[in-house]
């Protein structure tokens, strides 16, 4: 994927992470996104769009899903759904191998000092994904004091997500601090369609 050098993460942060967010989201609102991606080679940057492509397609699968239709219909949207979920998760891992490769980062059970964070980067940058849509669809479906209230909930939550973004990110490069790249270890596969 990257190659290992610390320098490539330098320029990650979540304020550049989130402008590729909302970029991206602004695209494939206007020209559509058929399918997500899939996980394969590819950089970091390429990485979290893939993620972010799962996201977003879930969150249509979600509404077609909660859509009065037949049976046969809302099966493959919760198909879709359950696929697109666990290609989500690949994404988060890959994010995540590629941080702890380029950083020589090895499970460890001697952390002492070290900062040690509860999400991983792949999965505070799902996180900020979420987000990112979440305040992109109230904004076009709330209106008046609603909608000023309920995104500036949003923005201080995007904020704080940020800030710890950066903060671990930092420590990570800086050698304070730790992380284990989760493995989902996802026990459903959907069937193949």
């Amino acid at each position: 994927m990257l190659s290992p050098n610390p320098s490539d993460l330098e320029n990650l942060t979540a304020a550049s992470t989130r402008a590729q967010l909302a970029m991206l989201t602004d695209r494939w609102q206007t020209k559509g996104l058929d399918a997500p991606y899939q996980v394969g080679p590819g950089s970091l940057e390429w990485l979290i769009e893939g993620l972010h492509s799962c996201n977003l397609f879930s969150w249509h699968a979600d509404d077609k899903s909660r859509a009065a239709q037949p049976d046969g219909v809302l099966m493959k949207h919760k198909r879709d759904l359950d696929a697109s979920n666990l290609m989500r998760s690949r994404f988060m891992e890959a994010i995540d191998l590629t941080v702890a490769d380029v950083l020589q980062l090895r499970p460890r059970q001697d952390l002492g000092s070290l900062y040690v964070n509860s999400e991983t980067v792949g999965q505070i940058i799902d996180r900020l994904s979420v987000m990112t849509l979440k305040h992109h669809f109230l904004s076009r479906r709330l209106n008046g004091l609603e909608v000023s209230e309920t995104l500036q909930r949003v923005d201080d939550q995007l904020f704080y997500v940020s800030y710890c973004m950066d903060k671990f990110l930092k420590a990570l490069l800086q050698g304070k601090a730790q992380m284990l790249a989760y493995r989902q270890f996802k026990t459903y596969q959907p069937p193949e369609s």
